[in-house]
């Protein structure tokens, strides 16, 4: 990887004044979880710092990551998700009936992964074709059924894509869009596969209500651009798209769907953009102080979480999830070195150990029951279905929650 380099120019719209909001903790690559100790502990900390454009209003990450090494061999499955699919299948049904998508009509799936999200439109009966660089991921796609090009989305894609099938009336970019190095030639490739009738749906991790709960572990070598309306509208107006609606959710912390057509298509743009971009308005979303606030209140909670421990003085520290996520989250807290354990039901996960560290990823199911421990929940996010897990489980010892702020789970 090459995330000691930093990108000199914005992401999206080539600015070359890029202000620096944030330094975060060095980290490893939240998902280079490795078989043995020897090898996790060898695993390089590298920097990590959000930049930001006053010209396109984009928040980004100034590091420059290398996408081959990240996604050659990239662990993360969409199934494993809780709730996910259950997601997708309401963005399906929605995309189908209010853009009266046919069953002949192509729908291609950007970053397509297992094929979770197109899934849901192939057992209806629809075409559908997934783009997926990841050699794992786009087999366990096939196996389902779902035609999958193993290959990274680029002009030869596209060319592919029209000169068999033609222009699809839906493109999906599922948690995908923020993880693209060079945004600006994507949007572009994006652009031509296009016509007037097609629709480009995007849902990604929306980082004004994220960071509204103190959520900033998605603040990550995977996530490079951090996308508001305003700053998406500004990249879609340079290739002639307009975004005519979206659609907010509590997936993921927070989420948002863009959906996307051609200037010159018959689609309308509904009252919902213009509310969306007055709140980011109000609430000062496309600033720079705004990310400067969450710094701040994560320095705080930082040093209540310790505190917290600290005085607890158990002799066992559980973290419970191994997620690219809680990487960052263990990094950014300093708990590397006070954990004892991790805990995760992630089967992709359990016997490897956790970039940086020692730390071996174990079973759920294994975890001791001593009352004199404490389960610290990084993978606070699914908290209920944690807790609920440690009760089936009857774990005895304190279970503390590092986000949205520090407390004992009741």
């Amino acid at each position: 990887m090459k995330m000691s380099e930093q990108i000199s120019n914005c992401r999206s719209c080539k600015n070359s004044n890029l202000d620096l909001v944030w330094k975060l903790k060095n980290s490893p690559y939240g998902d280079n979880f490795k078989k043995t100790a020897e090898e996790a502990i060898k695993v390089k900390f590298e920097s990590l710092s959000l930049g930001f454009c006053d010209q396109c209003r984009m928040l980004q990450l100034l590091e420059v990551t290398d996408a081959f090494s990240t996604y050659n061999n990239y662990l993360y499955k969409t199934s494993v998700t809780h709730g996910l699919n259950s997601y997708y299948q309401q963005v399906v049904n929605r995309l189908i009936s209010e853009y009266e998508i046919k069953v002949h009509e192509l729908i291609v799936d950007i970053g397509s992964n297992d094929g979770t999200f197109l899934t849901n439109f192939f057992t209806k009966g629809f075409k559908v074709i997934g783009v997926e660089p990841t050699q794992e991921s786009a087999n366990h796609a096939e196996l389902k059924g779902i035609t999958t090009l193993n290959e990274y989305f680029e002009v030869a894609t596209v060319d592919k894509i029209l000169s068999q099938f033609g222009h699809p009336k839906l493109i999906s970019i599922n948690y995908t869009l923020a993880n693209i190095p060079n945004l600006f030639s994507f949007m572009e490739d994006i652009s031509r596969l296009m016509d007037d009738s097609s629709i480009l749906s995007v849902i990604t991790g929306y980082h004004p209500d994220q960071f509204a709960v103190n959520m900033f572990e998605y603040i990550n070598h995977d996530h490079l651009t951090y996308l508001t309306v305003e700053s998406f509208r500004n990249l879609c107006g340079v290739f002639g798209l307009k975004i005519i609606d979206v659609n907010k959710s509590e997936h993921k912390g927070g989420s948002i769907q863009f959906i996307v057509s051609k200037n010159n298509s018959v689609f309308k743009i509904q009252s919902s953009v213009g509310q969306l971009l007055q709140r980011e308005t109000w609430l000062d979303s496309n600033t720079k102080i705004f990310t400067r606030k969450l710094k701040l209140e994560i320095e705080m909670i930082c040093g209540r979480l310790n505190q917290i421990l600290d005085n607890l003085k158990h002799k066992s520290l559980y973290g419970i999830g191994a997620s690219i996520s809680t990487t960052y989250l263990r990094n950014q807290f300093g708990l590397n070195n006070i954990l004892t354990k991790l805990f995760d039901d992630d089967k992709n996960k359990i016997g490897l150990f956790a970039p940086g560290t020692k730390l071996c990823v174990e079973a759920l199911s294994d975890i001791p029951t001593p009352s004199d421990s404490t389960a610290l929940i990084l993978a606070w996010q699914h908290s209920d279905r944690l807790l609920q897990r440690l009760n089936e489980l009857q774990y005895a010892g304190k279970i503390v929650l590092p986000l949205p702020y520090p407390r004992f789970a009741i």
